[in-house]
């Protein structure tokens, strides 16, 4: 173990022991036990009889959705062995018993990189494998399966340029922490190439697609678009905005006063990405006329405002035109591939940095247009709901999918044999 990996390994396990008083408050009936890497009996219990477990790690709701073809996948394949998903967000928990419900045995909080937490809860879990997905990585974590020879495998790998440079300061550091994984499945060759710089062996690392495609494509296959929009009532267009950030859903109120002076039945639907942000937004689009909440939808709304979550997606399915957020505000851009896949056309700002390939991709064939304030917007806005632009995003969009598909299955074969 390098001087800096063990310099990690302390400020971990020092810094654990000095914020223990305030995580204890703050993670109190939010899996704070599983956090400390202590689990419920009955999961162990279960653990002894059927074996040691796959175990995947899905930091928040993004990661979820990305690892579900994948654990589908394993569910089926391993007909005894366990199968366990961590989260760290208590929204990512949310979405996997919601989304996943019983695919996964047991959907438990991740441990903190602790050493001492680190070692209670591998010498209870005992994994047989050891699943990260996107750029989840915990170099304690790694570390210690590493140690204790259990296969670490990153699956959808995503290195945007931000997280590269990053990573390429401490180069050393992360080149010994990255050597711990046995498999690296990414989703291009750009996060190839950034790999290989940073120093893990090309051996290592197969390009397999991104894995969102697949889930994107089953929930697809389930929504069901009529109940969303007996949901939603009658009206004009719908411009959506998703997973917007604070200060952008002031800029898209103020767009969408333009489009109401060609549309004026136009409907405006903002989901913020932190719901907690709702009831302020609501508040300030008032002077665009009535204005509901999602939890309790009144007839006759112009700005639906949306207060909980997992609902995203299936409003894309119904949006005539849509803007992207987390690109205005500096927070490198949300999931386009959501309303890619429903051939929405649709606007973002520059700060897209966690999606420049598919959004590079989407700008050239014409689905996204790139806008950088008000004026800009309500010009992509107005573009957007031409029905003929419409006819051949839908087009584009579908040229764009052909060919995604397959990721989890590409990625699970290269799994699979660990778990014999």
């Amino acid at each position: 173990m390098s001087l800096s990996l063990q310099l990690y390994r302390g400020a971990a396990a020092l810094g654990f022991a000095l914020a223990s008083p305030w995580l204890e408050r703050k993670y109190a009936g939010l899996g704070l036990e599983e956090r400390r890497g202590i689990y419920d009996p009955s999961l162990l219990s279960q653990l002894r009889k059927r074996g040691r477990p796959l175990w995947v790690h899905s930091v928040s709701v993004g990661e979820v959705q990305s690892a579900a073809p994948f654990l589908r996948r394993a569910k089926v394949a391993l007909e005894k062995r366990p199968v366990i998903l961590s989260t760290i967000t208590p929204t990512g928990r949310e979405m996997a018993v919601r989304l996943l419900q019983d695919v996964p045995d047991r959907v438990i909080s991740y441990p903190w990189d602790s050493p001492v937490v680190l070692n209670r809860a591998l010498n209870a879990l005992r994994p047989k494998v050891y699943v990260t997905v996107e750029t989840e990585i915990w170099p304690g974590m790694l570390w210690e399966m590493s140690r204790r020879s259990v296969p670490a495998f990153m699956v959808n790998g995503r290195f945007s340029d931000k997280t590269y440079l990053s990573m390429r300061r401490f180069r050393s550091f992360w080149r010994e922490v990255l050597s711990c994984y046995t498999g690296m499945m990414v989703r291009s060759r750009s996060d190839m190439e950034k790999l290989i710089d940073l120093g893990v062996e090309e051996e290592k690392i197969e390009i397999t697609g991104d894995c969102k495609a697949d889930a994107l494509m089953e929930r697809k296959a389930g929504l069901d678009k009529d109940e969303i929009l007996a949901t939603l009532g009658g009206g004009g267009p719908i411009v959506l905005a998703g997973s917007t950030h604070t200060g952008e859903d002031e800029i898209v109120m103020k767009a969408f006063r333009k489009v109401l002076n060609r549309y004026p039945d136009a409907r405006l639907v903002i989901v913020p990405r932190h719901p907690e942000r709702s009831r302020r937004i609501a508040r300030s689009a008032s002077d665009l006329g009535p204005v509901s909440l999602y939890s309790r939808i009144e007839p006759g709304w112009r700005t639906l405002v949306v207060d909980a979550i997992g609902v995203l997606f299936g409003l894309y399915s119904v949006a005539d035109c849509a803007f992207v957020g987390g690109s205005i505000a500096p927070r490198g851009g949300q999931n386009i591939m959501e309303a890619a896949l429903f051939g929405v056309p649709f606007c973002q700002g520059p700060h897209y940095e966690d999606f420049v390939e598919a959004t590079d991709s989407m700008v050239k064939m014409g689905i996204c247009t790139m806008i950088s304030d008000e004026d800009t917007m309500a010009t992509a806005f107005l573009r957007d709901l031409d029905g003929r632009r419409r006819e051949k995003v839908e087009a584009d969009c579908r040229d764009y999918f052909q060919g995604l598909e397959s990721a989890a299955d590409r990625s699970w074969e290269i799994v699979a044999p660990y778990l014999n």
